[in-house]
Protein backbone atom coordinates (compact mmCIF):
# COMPACT_ATOMS: atom_id res chain seq x y z
CA UNK A 1 0.00 0.00 0.00
CA UNK A 2 0.81 3.28 -1.38
CA UNK A 3 2.03 6.15 1.39
CA UNK A 4 -0.86 8.31 0.30
CA UNK A 5 -3.33 5.06 0.60
CA UNK A 6 -1.72 4.70 3.97
CA UNK A 7 -2.44 8.11 5.36
CA UNK A 8 -5.89 8.30 3.56
CA UNK A 9 -6.73 5.19 5.82
CA UNK A 10 -5.05 6.65 9.27
CA UNK A 11 -6.96 10.21 8.45
CA UNK A 12 -10.29 8.83 7.99
CA UNK A 13 -10.08 6.28 10.79
CA UNK A 14 -9.44 9.71 12.92
CA UNK A 15 -12.48 11.36 11.03
CA UNK A 16 -14.54 8.38 11.64
CA UNK A 17 -13.63 8.91 15.65
CA UNK A 18 -14.56 11.94 15.72
CA UNK A 19 -17.99 11.45 14.43
CA UNK A 20 -18.43 8.03 16.50
CA UNK A 21 -17.57 8.52 19.73
CA UNK A 22 -19.71 12.10 20.10
CA UNK A 23 -22.43 9.87 19.30
CA UNK A 24 -22.11 8.06 22.85
CA UNK A 25 -21.25 11.17 24.82
CA UNK A 26 -23.77 13.60 23.34
CA UNK A 27 -26.85 12.50 24.77
CA UNK A 28 -24.68 11.73 28.12
CA UNK A 29 -23.35 14.87 28.44
CA UNK A 30 -26.47 16.83 27.84
CA UNK A 31 -28.87 14.82 30.13
CA UNK A 32 -26.01 14.91 33.10
CA UNK A 33 -25.45 18.58 32.88
CA UNK A 34 -28.43 20.22 31.88
CA UNK A 35 -28.56 23.12 29.59
CA UNK A 36 -27.24 25.17 32.67
CA UNK A 37 -24.40 23.21 32.42
CA UNK A 38 -23.87 22.72 29.06
CA UNK A 39 -24.61 26.32 28.53
CA UNK A 40 -21.23 27.06 30.35
CA UNK A 41 -18.97 24.87 29.01
CA UNK A 42 -19.56 25.44 25.30
CA UNK A 43 -19.38 29.50 26.47
CA UNK A 44 -16.07 28.69 27.29
CA UNK A 45 -15.21 26.67 24.69
CA UNK A 46 -16.36 29.14 21.94
CA UNK A 47 -15.55 32.32 24.00
CA UNK A 48 -11.28 30.68 23.74
CA UNK A 49 -11.80 29.60 20.68
CA UNK A 50 -11.75 32.85 18.94
CA UNK A 51 -8.78 33.55 20.74
CA UNK A 52 -7.44 29.97 19.61
CA UNK A 53 -7.93 31.16 15.88
CA UNK A 54 -6.59 34.81 16.24
CA UNK A 55 -3.07 33.18 18.02
CA UNK A 56 -3.19 30.72 15.33
CA UNK A 57 -3.16 33.27 12.86
CA UNK A 58 -3.17 31.23 9.14
CA UNK A 59 -0.20 28.93 10.72
CA UNK A 60 -2.56 25.05 10.48
CA UNK A 61 -2.43 25.54 7.23
CA UNK A 62 0.49 27.72 6.30
CA UNK A 63 2.90 26.00 8.37
CA UNK A 64 1.41 22.31 6.61
CA UNK A 65 2.60 24.14 3.07
CA UNK A 66 6.08 25.37 4.04
CA UNK A 67 7.27 22.28 6.09
CA UNK A 68 6.05 20.01 2.92
CA UNK A 69 8.22 22.24 0.78
CA UNK A 70 11.03 22.41 2.68
CA UNK A 71 14.45 20.85 1.81
CA UNK A 72 15.46 18.14 4.90
CA UNK A 73 18.23 20.68 5.93
CA UNK A 74 15.67 23.49 6.36
CA UNK A 75 13.00 21.75 8.24
CA UNK A 76 14.29 23.39 11.51
CA UNK A 77 14.57 26.51 10.65
CA UNK A 78 11.51 26.96 8.54
CA UNK A 79 9.46 25.10 11.51
CA UNK A 80 11.79 27.47 14.21
CA UNK A 81 10.33 30.45 12.58
CA UNK A 82 6.77 29.56 12.17
CA UNK A 83 6.46 28.58 15.64
CA UNK A 84 8.06 31.80 16.76
CA UNK A 85 5.77 33.76 15.11
CA UNK A 86 2.77 31.90 16.71
CA UNK A 87 4.53 31.68 20.03
CA UNK A 88 4.58 35.47 19.81
CA UNK A 89 0.74 36.14 19.00
CA UNK A 90 0.33 33.63 21.64
CA UNK A 91 1.85 35.64 24.21
CA UNK A 92 0.40 38.41 23.20
CA UNK A 93 -3.36 37.41 23.14
CA UNK A 94 -3.06 35.31 26.18
CA UNK A 95 -2.50 38.53 27.71
CA UNK A 96 -5.38 40.21 26.06
CA UNK A 97 -7.38 36.95 27.24
CA UNK A 98 -6.23 36.62 30.99
CA UNK A 99 -7.06 40.73 31.20
CA UNK A 100 -10.85 40.26 29.86
CA UNK A 101 -11.36 37.12 32.29
CA UNK A 102 -10.40 39.05 35.28
CA UNK A 103 -11.29 42.88 34.49
CA UNK A 104 -15.28 41.41 32.96
CA UNK A 105 -16.16 37.92 34.24
CA UNK A 106 -14.90 39.25 38.21
CA UNK A 107 -16.79 36.73 40.66
CA UNK A 108 -18.78 35.40 38.08
CA UNK A 109 -19.05 31.36 37.57
CA UNK A 110 -18.16 31.69 34.42
CA UNK A 111 -14.52 33.50 35.21
CA UNK A 112 -13.26 29.71 36.54
CA UNK A 113 -14.10 28.04 33.49
CA UNK A 114 -12.00 31.12 31.53
CA UNK A 115 -9.23 30.81 33.72
CA UNK A 116 -9.18 26.93 32.70
CA UNK A 117 -10.18 27.47 29.07
CA UNK A 118 -6.39 29.74 29.24
CA UNK A 119 -4.57 26.54 29.46
CA UNK A 120 -5.97 25.25 26.12
CA UNK A 121 -5.31 28.65 24.38
CA UNK A 122 -1.29 28.50 25.47
CA UNK A 123 -1.31 24.35 25.18
CA UNK A 124 -2.85 24.80 21.44
CA UNK A 125 0.41 26.16 20.32
CA UNK A 126 2.76 23.69 21.47
CA UNK A 127 0.22 21.37 19.73
CA UNK A 128 2.20 22.00 16.08
CA UNK A 129 -0.02 19.30 14.04
CA UNK A 130 0.91 21.29 10.96
CA UNK A 131 4.13 19.75 11.78
CA UNK A 132 3.34 16.30 11.60
CA UNK A 133 0.72 16.81 8.77
CA UNK A 134 3.46 18.61 6.48
CA UNK A 135 6.10 15.59 7.40
CA UNK A 136 3.27 13.23 6.50
CA UNK A 137 3.43 11.63 9.68
CA UNK A 138 -0.45 10.41 10.01
CA UNK A 139 0.06 7.35 11.83
CA UNK A 140 1.60 9.10 14.62
CA UNK A 141 -1.33 11.96 14.34
CA UNK A 142 -4.05 9.12 14.22
CA UNK A 143 -3.16 6.88 16.58
CA UNK A 144 -2.18 9.69 19.34
CA UNK A 145 -5.56 11.06 18.71
CA UNK A 146 -7.85 8.39 18.58
CA UNK A 147 -6.18 7.12 22.16
CA UNK A 148 -6.44 10.53 23.63
CA UNK A 149 -10.02 10.40 22.74
CA UNK A 150 -10.70 6.62 23.80
CA UNK A 151 -8.55 7.19 27.29
CA UNK A 152 -11.09 10.94 28.38
CA UNK A 153 -14.20 9.06 26.67
CA UNK A 154 -14.06 6.27 28.92
CA UNK A 155 -12.70 8.72 32.00
CA UNK A 156 -16.09 10.84 31.31
CA UNK A 157 -18.38 8.36 32.49
CA UNK A 158 -15.81 7.59 35.29
CA UNK A 159 -16.17 11.10 36.34
CA UNK A 160 -19.23 13.05 35.02
CA UNK A 161 -22.39 12.07 37.27
CA UNK A 162 -23.91 14.97 38.18
CA UNK A 163 -24.74 18.73 37.68
CA UNK A 164 -21.94 20.29 39.45
CA UNK A 165 -19.01 18.15 37.72
CA UNK A 166 -19.85 21.00 34.55
CA UNK A 167 -16.31 22.39 35.47
CA UNK A 168 -14.42 19.04 35.50
CA UNK A 169 -15.94 18.14 32.03
CA UNK A 170 -14.92 21.47 30.79
CA UNK A 171 -10.98 20.52 32.31
CA UNK A 172 -11.32 17.21 31.17
CA UNK A 173 -11.72 18.96 27.48
CA UNK A 174 -8.79 21.35 28.57
CA UNK A 175 -6.45 18.29 29.65
CA UNK A 176 -7.37 16.59 26.57
CA UNK A 177 -5.80 19.18 24.10
CA UNK A 178 -2.91 19.50 27.00
CA UNK A 179 -1.99 15.87 26.63
CA UNK A 180 -2.05 16.11 22.89
CA UNK A 181 0.07 19.33 23.34
CA UNK A 182 2.69 17.89 25.84
CA UNK A 183 3.47 14.55 23.64
CA UNK A 184 3.54 16.28 20.50
CA UNK A 185 6.32 18.88 21.48
CA UNK A 186 8.42 15.88 22.64
CA UNK A 187 8.18 14.35 19.66
CA UNK A 188 9.31 17.03 17.85
CA UNK A 189 11.94 18.40 20.07
CA UNK A 190 13.48 15.00 19.22
CA UNK A 191 13.16 15.55 15.63
CA UNK A 192 13.72 19.15 15.03
CA UNK A 193 16.55 21.59 16.68
CA UNK A 194 14.06 24.66 17.99
CA UNK A 195 15.59 28.03 18.07
CA UNK A 196 12.89 30.84 19.23
CA UNK A 197 13.45 33.56 17.38
CA UNK A 198 11.14 36.93 17.75
CA UNK A 199 12.95 39.01 15.13
CA UNK A 200 11.38 41.60 12.76
CA UNK A 201 13.22 39.86 9.85
CA UNK A 202 11.05 36.76 10.47
CA UNK A 203 7.93 37.89 11.56
CA UNK A 204 8.44 40.01 7.94
CA UNK A 205 9.35 36.77 5.97
CA UNK A 206 6.39 34.61 6.97
CA UNK A 207 3.78 37.41 8.01
CA UNK A 208 2.01 38.37 4.43
CA UNK A 209 1.29 35.13 3.57
CA UNK A 210 0.04 33.95 7.38
CA UNK A 211 -2.04 37.03 7.15
CA UNK A 212 -4.23 36.28 3.76
CA UNK A 213 -4.43 32.94 4.67
CA UNK A 214 -5.94 33.80 8.50
CA UNK A 215 -7.78 36.55 7.04
CA UNK A 216 -9.71 33.61 4.85
CA UNK A 217 -9.86 31.67 7.97
CA UNK A 218 -11.20 34.50 9.87
CA UNK A 219 -13.81 35.25 7.18
CA UNK A 220 -14.74 31.75 6.57
CA UNK A 221 -15.51 31.50 10.65
CA UNK A 222 -17.52 34.99 10.58
CA UNK A 223 -19.37 33.55 6.81
CA UNK A 224 -20.29 30.13 8.70
CA UNK A 225 -22.49 31.78 11.32
CA UNK A 226 -24.40 34.80 8.96
CA UNK A 227 -27.17 32.61 7.78
CA UNK A 228 -28.06 31.62 11.61
CA UNK A 229 -27.34 35.06 12.74
CA UNK A 230 -29.32 37.11 10.12
CA UNK A 231 -32.16 34.60 10.21
CA UNK A 232 -32.57 34.56 14.49
CA UNK A 233 -32.78 38.83 13.88
CA UNK A 234 -35.85 38.01 11.10
CA UNK A 235 -37.12 35.16 12.18
CA UNK A 236 -37.87 33.31 15.30
CA UNK A 237 -35.92 30.71 17.82
CA UNK A 238 -38.03 27.67 15.73
CA UNK A 239 -36.75 28.92 12.55
CA UNK A 240 -33.37 28.76 13.55
CA UNK A 241 -33.25 25.27 15.06
CA UNK A 242 -34.68 24.40 11.86
CA UNK A 243 -32.14 25.65 9.74
CA UNK A 244 -29.10 24.74 12.00
CA UNK A 245 -30.36 21.18 12.84
CA UNK A 246 -30.26 20.60 9.09
CA UNK A 247 -26.97 22.32 8.34
CA UNK A 248 -25.69 20.00 11.06
CA UNK A 249 -26.71 16.97 10.02
CA UNK A 250 -25.70 18.05 5.59
CA UNK A 251 -22.24 19.15 7.34
CA UNK A 252 -21.60 15.69 9.06
CA UNK A 253 -20.21 13.49 5.77
CA UNK A 254 -17.87 16.49 4.69
CA UNK A 255 -15.20 15.38 7.36
CA UNK A 256 -14.87 11.93 4.93
CA UNK A 257 -15.19 14.00 2.00
CA UNK A 258 -12.59 15.93 2.64
CA UNK A 259 -10.50 13.58 4.47
CA UNK A 260 -8.63 12.79 1.35
CA UNK A 261 -7.50 16.28 0.70
CA UNK A 262 -5.28 16.76 4.07
CA UNK A 263 -3.51 13.86 3.48
CA UNK A 264 -2.47 14.81 -0.34
CA UNK A 265 -1.34 18.56 0.76
CA UNK A 266 2.06 17.67 1.84
CA UNK A 267 2.38 15.47 -1.28
CA UNK A 268 0.81 18.20 -3.63
CA UNK A 269 3.02 21.07 -1.70
CA UNK A 270 6.51 19.26 -2.33
CA UNK A 271 5.41 18.48 -5.71
CA UNK A 272 4.57 21.44 -7.17
CA UNK A 273 7.97 22.57 -5.25
CA UNK A 274 9.86 20.14 -7.01
CA UNK A 275 7.97 21.62 -10.23
CA UNK A 276 6.58 18.33 -11.05
CA UNK A 277 3.54 19.35 -13.02
CA UNK A 278 2.36 16.32 -13.85
CA UNK A 279 2.49 14.57 -10.79
CA UNK A 280 0.78 17.47 -9.10
CA UNK A 281 -2.08 17.10 -11.94
CA UNK A 282 -2.33 13.11 -11.46
CA UNK A 283 -2.93 13.72 -7.59
CA UNK A 284 -5.84 16.66 -7.76
CA UNK A 285 -7.39 14.36 -10.57
CA UNK A 286 -7.48 11.38 -7.89
CA UNK A 287 -8.82 13.42 -5.19
CA UNK A 288 -11.82 14.87 -7.79
CA UNK A 289 -12.57 11.02 -8.68
CA UNK A 290 -12.82 10.33 -4.85
CA UNK A 291 -14.90 13.33 -4.13
CA UNK A 292 -17.35 13.21 -6.84
CA UNK A 293 -17.12 9.16 -5.75
CA UNK A 294 -18.08 9.39 -2.16
CA UNK A 295 -20.19 12.90 -2.41
CA UNK A 296 -22.53 11.79 -5.13
CA UNK A 297 -24.29 8.81 -3.62
CA UNK A 298 -24.36 10.57 -0.13
CA UNK A 299 -26.38 13.62 -2.11
CA UNK A 300 -28.90 11.08 -3.39
CA UNK A 301 -29.26 9.86 -0.23
CA UNK A 302 -29.26 12.94 1.88
CA UNK A 303 -32.05 13.87 -0.73
CA UNK A 304 -34.29 11.14 -1.33
CA UNK A 305 -34.56 10.13 2.52
CA UNK A 306 -34.91 13.46 4.07
CA UNK A 307 -37.68 12.86 6.10
CA UNK A 308 -36.63 9.61 7.62
CA UNK A 309 -33.03 11.55 7.86
CA UNK A 310 -34.56 14.37 10.06
CA UNK A 311 -37.00 12.16 11.79
CA UNK A 312 -34.26 9.21 13.19
CA UNK A 313 -31.55 12.15 14.06
CA UNK A 314 -33.82 15.26 15.39
CA UNK A 315 -37.13 13.76 15.89
CA UNK A 316 -40.60 14.54 14.87
CA UNK A 317 -40.82 17.88 15.83
CA UNK A 318 -38.34 19.07 13.15
CA UNK A 319 -40.20 17.51 10.19
CA UNK A 320 -40.32 21.05 8.82
CA UNK A 321 -36.57 20.76 8.58
CA UNK A 322 -36.42 17.74 5.82
CA UNK A 323 -37.15 20.45 3.05
CA UNK A 324 -34.12 22.30 3.89
CA UNK A 325 -31.87 19.27 3.68
CA UNK A 326 -32.76 19.03 0.15
CA UNK A 327 -31.89 22.20 -0.28
CA UNK A 328 -28.42 21.98 1.62
CA UNK A 329 -27.84 18.83 0.30
CA UNK A 330 -25.84 19.72 -2.63
CA UNK A 331 -23.42 21.62 -0.66
CA UNK A 332 -21.57 18.59 0.10
CA UNK A 333 -20.37 18.37 -3.28
CA UNK A 334 -19.88 21.97 -3.75
CA UNK A 335 -17.62 22.05 -0.31
CA UNK A 336 -15.60 18.70 -1.41
CA UNK A 337 -14.83 20.89 -4.53
CA UNK A 338 -13.81 23.95 -3.28
CA UNK A 339 -11.52 22.26 -0.70
CA UNK A 340 -9.74 20.49 -3.61
CA UNK A 341 -9.85 23.87 -5.87
CA UNK A 342 -8.10 26.21 -3.10
CA UNK A 343 -6.60 23.94 -0.37
CA UNK A 344 -5.03 21.40 -2.89
CA UNK A 345 -4.33 23.60 -5.80
CA UNK A 346 -4.00 27.58 -4.67
CA UNK A 347 -2.38 27.10 -1.64
CA UNK A 348 0.37 24.94 -2.64
CA UNK A 349 0.85 27.24 -5.14
CA UNK A 350 1.34 30.36 -2.62
CA UNK A 351 -2.23 31.29 -4.32
CA UNK A 352 -3.15 32.96 -1.07
CA UNK A 353 -4.37 35.81 -2.07
CA UNK A 354 -7.24 34.53 -4.61
CA UNK A 355 -8.53 32.52 -1.63
CA UNK A 356 -9.21 36.05 0.04
CA UNK A 357 -10.94 37.39 -2.88
CA UNK A 358 -12.99 34.03 -2.98
CA UNK A 359 -14.36 34.58 0.47
CA UNK A 360 -14.65 38.18 0.27
CA UNK A 361 -16.93 37.53 -2.87
CA UNK A 362 -18.92 34.97 -0.70
CA UNK A 363 -19.50 37.56 2.61
CA UNK A 364 -20.89 40.16 0.31
CA UNK A 365 -22.82 37.57 -1.74
CA UNK A 366 -24.18 36.37 1.85
CA UNK A 367 -25.20 39.01 2.96
CA UNK A 368 -27.21 40.08 0.34
CA UNK A 369 -29.24 37.08 -0.27
CA UNK A 370 -29.57 36.68 3.61
CA UNK A 371 -31.61 40.10 3.76
CA UNK A 372 -33.00 39.41 0.57
CA UNK A 373 -34.55 35.79 0.82
CA UNK A 374 -34.46 35.18 5.21
CA UNK A 375 -37.54 38.10 5.44
CA UNK A 376 -39.24 36.24 2.67
CA UNK A 377 -38.91 32.92 3.11
CA UNK A 378 -36.78 32.31 6.33
CA UNK A 379 -35.65 28.72 7.23
CA UNK A 380 -35.98 28.50 3.60
CA UNK A 381 -34.20 31.72 2.39
CA UNK A 382 -31.21 30.34 4.42
CA UNK A 383 -30.73 27.48 2.88
CA UNK A 384 -30.99 28.81 -0.43
CA UNK A 385 -28.40 30.93 0.64
CA UNK A 386 -26.16 28.83 1.89
CA UNK A 387 -26.30 26.45 -1.42
CA UNK A 388 -25.78 30.32 -3.78
CA UNK A 389 -22.71 31.44 -1.57
CA UNK A 390 -20.97 27.81 -1.63
CA UNK A 391 -21.57 27.93 -5.30
CA UNK A 392 -20.04 31.18 -5.82
CA UNK A 393 -17.26 30.24 -3.61
CA UNK A 394 -16.36 26.75 -5.41
CA UNK A 395 -16.37 28.58 -9.35
CA UNK A 396 -14.24 31.92 -8.15
CA UNK A 397 -11.88 28.87 -6.63
CA UNK A 398 -12.32 27.08 -10.05
CA UNK A 399 -11.73 29.80 -12.30
CA UNK A 400 -8.44 30.85 -10.20
CA UNK A 401 -7.53 27.14 -9.53
CA UNK A 402 -7.92 26.70 -13.93
CA UNK A 403 -5.77 29.95 -14.61
CA UNK A 404 -2.90 28.31 -12.46
CA UNK A 405 -3.26 24.91 -13.64
CA UNK A 406 -4.95 23.37 -16.64
CA UNK A 407 -6.37 20.06 -18.10
CA UNK A 408 -7.93 18.82 -14.50
CA UNK A 409 -11.40 18.36 -14.96
CA UNK A 410 -12.62 15.63 -16.76
CA UNK A 411 -16.60 16.60 -17.57
CA UNK A 412 -17.56 13.27 -18.91
CA UNK A 413 -16.31 11.91 -15.93
CA UNK A 414 -18.58 13.77 -13.42
CA UNK A 415 -21.81 13.73 -16.07
CA UNK A 416 -21.39 10.21 -15.90
CA UNK A 417 -21.14 9.62 -12.00
CA UNK A 418 -24.55 11.60 -11.92
CA UNK A 419 -26.50 9.85 -14.65
CA UNK A 420 -25.57 6.06 -12.58
CA UNK A 421 -26.75 8.23 -9.81
CA UNK A 422 -30.37 9.10 -10.79
CA UNK A 423 -31.81 5.82 -10.44
CA UNK A 424 -30.95 5.63 -6.98
CA UNK A 425 -33.42 8.48 -5.86
CA UNK A 426 -36.16 5.64 -6.16
CA UNK A 427 -34.54 3.24 -3.54
CA UNK A 428 -36.42 4.74 -0.94
CA UNK A 429 -39.90 4.05 -2.56
CA UNK A 430 -38.80 0.26 -2.26
CA UNK A 431 -37.60 0.73 1.49
CA UNK A 432 -40.91 1.88 2.03
CA UNK A 433 -42.93 -1.30 0.99
CA UNK A 434 -40.82 -3.10 3.62
CA UNK A 435 -41.51 -1.18 5.92
CA UNK A 436 -42.49 1.90 7.52
CA UNK A 437 -40.28 2.12 10.50
CA UNK A 438 -38.10 5.54 9.99
CA UNK A 439 -34.99 4.35 10.96
CA UNK A 440 -35.35 0.47 8.98
CA UNK A 441 -36.44 2.46 6.24
CA UNK A 442 -32.75 4.47 6.29
CA UNK A 443 -30.85 1.68 7.10
CA UNK A 444 -32.70 -0.74 3.99
CA UNK A 445 -32.01 2.49 2.00
CA UNK A 446 -28.07 2.56 2.86
CA UNK A 447 -28.03 -1.14 1.82
CA UNK A 448 -29.48 -0.33 -1.19
CA UNK A 449 -27.35 2.37 -1.95
CA UNK A 450 -23.89 0.54 -0.66
CA UNK A 451 -24.95 -2.51 -3.43
CA UNK A 452 -25.47 -0.29 -5.87
CA UNK A 453 -22.90 1.42 -5.85
CA UNK A 454 -20.80 -0.62 -5.38
CA UNK A 455 -21.82 -3.05 -8.30
CA UNK A 456 -21.65 0.73 -10.32
CA UNK A 457 -18.64 1.97 -9.24
CA UNK A 458 -16.49 -1.08 -8.98
CA UNK A 459 -17.44 -3.23 -11.62
CA UNK A 460 -18.88 -0.97 -14.41
CA UNK A 461 -17.39 2.08 -14.23
CA UNK A 462 -14.26 0.43 -12.58
CA UNK A 463 -13.59 3.66 -10.37
CA UNK A 464 -9.64 4.10 -9.23
CA UNK A 465 -10.74 4.07 -5.90
CA UNK A 466 -13.01 1.42 -5.60
CA UNK A 467 -10.43 -0.79 -7.62
CA UNK A 468 -8.01 -0.34 -5.03
CA UNK A 469 -10.10 -1.23 -2.30
CA UNK A 470 -11.31 -4.34 -4.25
CA UNK A 471 -7.80 -4.83 -4.42
CA UNK A 472 -6.36 -4.62 -0.87
CA UNK A 473 -9.24 -6.72 0.07
CA UNK A 474 -8.66 -9.54 -2.10
CA UNK A 475 -4.68 -9.07 -0.83
CA UNK A 476 -5.81 -9.09 3.12
CA UNK A 477 -7.82 -12.22 2.34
Amino acid sequence: MSSVSKNFVYNTALSLSQLIIPVFTFPYITRILGPDGIGRVNFADSFVGYFILFAGLGIPIYGVREIARADKSQVAEVFSEIFSIQLLFTILLSALYLLITFLFFSGETLQQYLVVGGVMLISTTFIVEWYFQGTAQFRFIAVRTILNRLFFFALLFILIHNKSHAIYYFLMIVLSTAVNAVVNFYIVRKEVQIKVQFSSSVVKKHFLPIFYIFFSRAAITLFLFLDTIFLGFLSDDEQVGYFSTALKITKIPIMIVSSLGVVLMPNLSGAFADKNLNHFRELIKKSISFVLATSIPIVFLFYSCSDYIITVFAGSKYTQASILIKILSPVIILIGLSTIFSQQILIPMKKDKQIMISVIGAIIACVFFDIYLISKFKAIGAAITNLIVESIVMLVCLFFALKSLVDFIDVKQILTYLVFAIPSVFFVNVSQMLSREPLIVLLITMAFFGIYYLITYGFILKNEIFVLVQRKIKKSL
